[in-house]
C-alpha cells in the first residue's frame, strides 16, 4: 500500500497531476525529488522521479494483479463501480461446502474488516457461499452472517441435522428414525438437512437478512448464486439482473437452488421463469415437485417453470468459471477445503452410501438418471480437483484462465485463490460442534488476513487479529435472547475496522526511503530465488 501511495505521487510529477492526493503532498513531494537530484531544474526533478518509478514498477511486478487491483481500489477510497480503472472488473467468488462454508464465512468478516468489501464488482457463490454472499452484501458483518454457523445451526441441532433420517434417503424406510408416519405419508421423506429451518425460521425470522441494504447494495455489487441444472447439466447463474431476485423470499429460493444436496435437503428446486428470465429455460412441469407431495396426493397442475435445480457441488462448486464466464478478468476465490486435501474417489461405505442416495434420489424419484450416472462416475469430483488445480497454478504462476463466455465467446481472467494451510484440519461438511465451527471462523479470518494484508511485517498475525472479533467470550444464542418475534440481541460490542495506520504514510520522504529498502529487500529475494531454482 505504501508503494502504491508513492507511486501516485510519481504519477501526479511525470503524467498526472491529478493523480496527487492534495496540492500540499506533491508540493511536499517535488522538494523530496529536488533533494534526491540536487537540483531545482524540471528535467533534474523529472530524471529522479523516473528513476523511482522503475522501483515501484519492479516492485509491483511481485504482487498478483488482483490484489493489486484491491489495493489499488481500497487506496482510492472509490466503491466498485465507480473506481476510475474501470477496465478491470473485480468479483469475489465464495465456495460453500455445507458446514465447511464457515471457514470461507470467516474469510468474508476479514474482508470487510480490513477495508475491502467495497471493492468487488460482483459476488458470486455456490451451495453455502451463496448465503455468505448475501450477508456479504447487506454488510451485516461481522456477526449476523457468521454467527449463523457458529451459533444458530449448532443451536437448532436435530431441527435442523438429523443424522437418522439418512434412513429415508438411502432407501431403508423407517429402520434408522422409526417414523412409520412418515413412511407411509412422504414419497420422499423429512430430510436429513432442513433447509426450511436455515432459510425460512433462521434467515427471515430470527436472525433476517436486512433486504433493504442488500437491495441497495445489490444494484451495484450484485450477488450471483450458481446452481447447477439437471437438464442442461451445467451451471447456471441466478440473479436479480433476470428477474430471479426479487425480494427476500425469492432470493432464499435461489439460495435453496444452490445448496440442495442431492438425497438429503430435500426435493429438486423449479424457480418461476419471468420474462426477462432469459439465464432460465422454461419447461413444461408441474408447478410442484411430484417427490415434494404426501404419497397419496394427486398430481399437481402443470406450469411453465425452470428446470430442477440442486446443489452447485454438481457443476461448479468453486464459481470462479462463472465469473470469468461473466467477463470478471480479476476473482478473488474463498476456499473452504484447506489446500492439498484429497478429493478423490470415495472408498467403502463413503462411495456406497453417496452411490445409493444418488440412486434413489436422481434415477428413482426424479427421473434424471444420466444426473445418477454423472455421480456414479465421480465426474463431480474429477471436476473439483481439475478446478484446484487451475486455481492453484493461477494462484502461484500467475497463469491467465480460459473459459467459456456466456456468449460463446473464450474469456480470460486472472484468479488468486485463499485456502487454509495444508496442515489445518478439515472441518466436517455435517460439524455441529459451536467451538470447532467457530474455530473454522477464526481460522478462516487469519487466513486471509495473512495472505492479503500488504504490509509484511502484519503477516503471521492473523489470528491474533481474528481473537479480537471473535474473541474466546462470545456470547451464544439461547431462548432468552432469541423468541421467534425479534432478532438476536446478543452481539458483543463492535470491534474498530482494521488499523490501516501502518500502511499509509503522509510523508514523502518516509515514502522514499521505504520504496528504496524495499526495492533492495526484494531484489535480494529475487536472486535467491533464482540460485536455487538454478541450482
Amino acid at each position: 500500500m505504501l508503494v502504491l501511495q508513492f507511486a501516485n505521487l510519481l504519477d501526479s510529477v511525470i503524467s498526472s497531476p491529478a493523480a496527487a492526493p492534495s496540492r500540499e503532498d506533491r508540493t511536499a513531494f517535488l522538494r523530496v525529488l529536488s533533494e534526491a537530484s540536487g537540483s531545482d531544474s524540471g528535467t533534474a526533478i523529472l530524471a529522479v522521479a523516473k528513476k523511482y518509478k522503475e522501483l515501484t514498477d519492479f516492485l509491483l511486478e511481485a504482487v498478483h494483479p488482483v490484489l493489486l487491483s484491491m489495493y489499488k481500489r481500497k487506496l482510492s477510497g472509490s466503491r466498485a463501480g465507480l473506481y476510475k480503472d474501470s477496465h478491470h472488473r473485480l468479483a469475489l467468488a465464495i465456495e460453500g461446502g455445507a458446514m465447511r462454508g464457515c471457514v470461507t464465512a470467516g474469510m468474508a468478516v476479514a474482508l470487510h474488516h480490513m477495508g475491502y468489501a467495497d471493492t468487488f464488482d460482483a459476488v458470486f457463490g455456490s451451495s453455502a457461499g451463496s448465503l455468505i454472499g448475501a450477508y456479504f452484501i447487506s454488510r451485516q458483518l461481522p456477526y449476523e452472517g457468521a454467527q449463523i454457523y457458529y451459533d444458530w445451526l449448532p443451536f437448532m441441532g436435530k431441527k435442523f441435522l438429523d443424522l437418522k433420517r439418512i434412513g429415508r434417503g438411502l432407501g431403508l424406510g423407517f429402520l434408522l428414525d422409526g417414523d412409520i408416519i412418515d413412511f407411509l405419508l412422504n414419497k420422499l421423506g423429512k430430510p436429513l438437512l432442513n433447509l426450511d429451518i436455515l432459510l425460512k425460521d433462521i434467515v427471515q425470522q430470527k436472525q433476517p437478512l436486512d433486504w433493504d441494504k442488500f437491495k441497495a447494495n445489490d444494484s451495484w455489487q450484485p450477488l450471483k448464486v450458481v446452481t447447477s441444472g439437471l437438464c442442461s447439466q451445467r451451471a447456471i447463474i441466478l440473479d436479480s439482473l433476470h428477474g430471479n431476485i426479487r425480494d427476500l423470499q425469492s432470493l432464499m429460493a435461489c439460495v435453496r437452488a444452490s445448496m440442495l444436496l442431492p438425497g438429503l435437503a430435500g426435493p429438486v428446486v423449479h424457480l418461476p421463469v419471468y420474462p426477462e428470465s432469459s439465464n432460465l429455460t422454461p419447461h413444461y412441469l408441474p408447478l410442484i415437485t411430484p417427490s415434494a407431495l404426501p404419497r397419496f396426493a394427486p398430481q399437481p397442475p402443470c406450469g411453465f417453470v425452470s428446470e430442477p435445480l440442486a446443489d452447485a457441488l454438481l457443476y461448479e462448486p468453486v464459481p470462479f468459471r462463472s465469473a470469468i464466464a461473466e467477463g470478471y478478468d480479476q476473482v478473488l476465490v474463498l476456499r473452504s477445503r484447506p489446500d492439498g486435501k484429497r478429493v478423490g474417489r470415495l472408498g467403502g461405505i463413503e462411495a456406497a452410501v453417496e452411490n445409493r442416495l444418488a440412486r434413489r434420489f436422481f434415477a428413482g424419484k426424479h427421473k434424471l438418471r444420466h444426473v445418477y450416472e454423472y455421480m456414479k462416475q465421480r465426474k463431480h469430483r474429477i471436476r473439483y480437483m481439475k478446478d484446484m488445480l487451475m486455481l492453484n497454478d493461477a494462484t502461484n504462476n500467475r497463469r491467465r484462465l480460459k473459459v467459456a463466455g456466456q456468449d460463446g465467446v473464450e474469456k480470460e481472467g486472472h484468479a488468486f485463490a485463499v485456502a487454509l494451510d495444508p496442515s489445518t484440519a478439515e472441518i466436517a461438511r455435517i460439524s455441529m460442534t459451536r467451538k470447532q465451527i467457530l474455530e473454522g471462523v477464526r481460522a478462516g479470518f487469519a487466513r486471509l488476513y495473512d495472505v492479503i494484508v500488504p504490509d509484511p511485517q502484519k503477516r503471521g498475525r492473523g489470528y491474533e487479529e481474528a481473537l479480537k472479533v471473535f474473541p474466546s467470550n462470545l456470547p451464544g444464542v439461547t431462548e432468552a435472547f432469541t423468541p421467534s418475534t425479534s432478532s438476536v440481541s446478543s452481539f458483543p460490542l463492535m470491534p474498530p475496522l482494521f488499523d490501516a495506520s501502518a500502511e499509509s504514510a503522509s510523508d514523502p520522504k518516509a515514502l522514499a526511503d521505504y520504496v528504496t529498502r524495499a526495492a533492495a529487500t526484494e531484489r535480494e529475494r529475487r536472486e535467491i530465488l533464482s540460485h536455487e531454482v538454478n541450482s
